[in-house]
């Protein structure tokens, strides 16, 4: 994977930027006294879902008679890390707790700023160094992404396991399917004596080269 022609500089930058807002979030909400902050400390909708199944994960009671309706590797990543750092007892299922909670979104944001130099680098290659920036950029201040890491939920690191795949295609696209195909003989003048080459193109090219590999510029075979 390459940056796009973006400098390290400038992707620490964008890490930096990401982490520090990141972290203004967690300590302004945390720190609201309002109903903001009342919220920020219960798990809501579907992060009780994923504890509740990490919580079965953890303790070895996981049995579901109905499909979980949801990805179940969040939850099983969730229940392993449940098993070093026990969650609060089931009685209190809901609340957030700063020590096991606060771990994991710690987490999920160091990779969210991953996340924002994976977009940086990912607009690069395929637009420009200025989109790219732009985009790393903006992801770093996304208040939705931010948002999203801070829940017990996948969309944080599902994201950054897409922008991943799409280097990674970016990569198979940028090589071109390239390759090359080189035949010579077993013994020189026996078994022949011409070296050919081919490549993607199907382009057969051959030329004596007494038993050597052959070369991209040979000669062109005539067909049939």
């Amino acid at each position: 994977m390459t940056t796009g022609g973006l400098s390290a500089r400038s992707l620490l930058a964008i890490a930096l930027l990401a982490l520090a807002t990141r972290g203004m979030f967690e300590l302004q909400v945390r720190r609201d006294a309002g109903a903001v902050g009342t919220l920020a400390g219960h798990l809501l909708g579907d992060e009780l879902a994923y504890d509740g199944m990490a919580r079965a994960f953890a303790d070895g009671s996981f049995h579901r008679e109905r499909a979980f309706y949801q990805e179940p590797l969040y939850a099983f990543v969730l229940g392993l890390v449940y098993r070093v750092e026990p969650p609060p007892p089931a009685g209190d299922a809901g609340v957030r707790v700063d020590g096991v909670h606060l771990g994991v979104i710690v987490v999920q944001h160091l990779l969210g700023a991953l996340a924002c130099v994976l977009v940086a680098t990912l607009g690069a290659r395929a637009v420009s160094r200025r989109a790219g920036l732009i985009a790393g950029l903006l992801a770093a201040l996304s208040g939705p992404l931010i948002f999203a890491e801070s829940q017990l939920l996948k969309e944080g690191p599902a994201l950054l396991l897409w922008l991943a795949s799409l280097h990674v295609w970016l990569d198979v696209l940028e090589g071109g399917g390239r390759y090359e195909a080189l035949a010579v003989p077993i013994e020189y003048g026996p078994t022949g004596r011409r070296s050919f080459y081919m490549d993607e193109t199907g382009v057969i090219r051959g030329a004596d080269h007494e038993g050597g590999a052959p070369k991209s510029d040979d000669p062109v075979v005539p067909g049939p």
